[in-house]
């Protein structure tokens, strides 16, 4: 399957953004998401609509060049996230929506750990819709075989492309990414865009599965992150809970 060209929006990009920064609300405003995108909102809808399930906590573990290491996420609607590692070197990164908290400096491996497990997940890409991030809709008959198939019928794929700022970057620098969800079970599929490592811009993919469903709704229970076809990290899913959003500085701390 392949992609359009990528296409940098620019002064619309700008007027978007901002409204993004005004506009984030603890609850989703159904209203706000494009007519396109609504369709893929059914399987979660009530959970980003309805106050109960603003917070999701979850026990997994993390694999990359360092190997195995115990993790614990929690993330709160609609920008909030803490990674804390359990094992190894005890990590802490946090994120409030606006400005990040850790306890040492972060390399580039720490960044694209964040933004995988983070920003890479439908719930950024509902509530960036709804706070109206810059986006652009593909089409939603995508395919997964080469299209020679008279007899295919499935999965269908629906592309979205949306312009975000990477918020807990110090340079608040834009990222245009290509969201794949499975039309027929909302779940998103994948992630796509582009880094730069120097001079050289590296293709990333980032892809969600073993799907498994928690107090009525689907979480995802294998993240992986591939860099020009290597695999660069890998989150295995092992417990989730939802709960009340909690006002308890958990995310303006390291």
């Amino acid at each position: 399957m392949k992609l359009p060209a990528a296409t940098i929006f620019t002064t619309s990009v700008v007027l978007c953004l901002q409204l993004q920064a005004q506009t984030a609300q603890p609850l989703l405003r159904v209203g706000a998401i494009p007519p396109h995108a609504r369709p893929l909102l059914r399987a979660s809808e009530t959970r980003y609509s309805s106050p109960g399930k603003e917070r999701l906590s979850l026990t997994g573990v993390v694999t990359d060049s360092r190997g195995d290491t115990n993790t614990k996420i929690t993330l709160e609607l609609p920008f909030s996230s803490k990674y804390e590692e359990t094992s190894g070197p005890g990590k802490s990164i946090a994120f409030d929506g606006s400005k990040t908290a850790v306890a040492t400096a972060l390399g580039e491996s720490e960044y694209d750990l964040l933004e995988t497990l983070t920003v890479d997940s439908a719930a950024y890409f509902f509530y960036s819709l709804s706070s109206g991030a810059a986006n652009r809709f593909l089409g939603s008959r995508f395919r997964i075989d080469d299209g020679k198939n008279k007899t295919y019928a499935g999965p269908w794929l629906c592309i979205v492309e949306l312009v975000t700022p990477l918020q807990f970057r110090a340079d608040k620098s834009l990222r245009q990414k290509f969201f794949v969800f499975d039309t027929a079970t909302q779940q998103l599929r994948a992630v796509r865009y582009e880094i730069t490592r120097g001079t050289n811009r590296i293709p990333v993919e980032i892809q969600l599965s073993n799907y498994t469903q928690v107090d009525g709704h689907m979480v995802p229970g294998l993240i992986v992150r591939n860099e020009a076809g290597t695999k660069k990290m890998e989150y295995r899913l092992s417990l989730a809970a939802f709960s009340n959003k909690v006002n308890d500085g958990l995310f303006g701390r390291p």
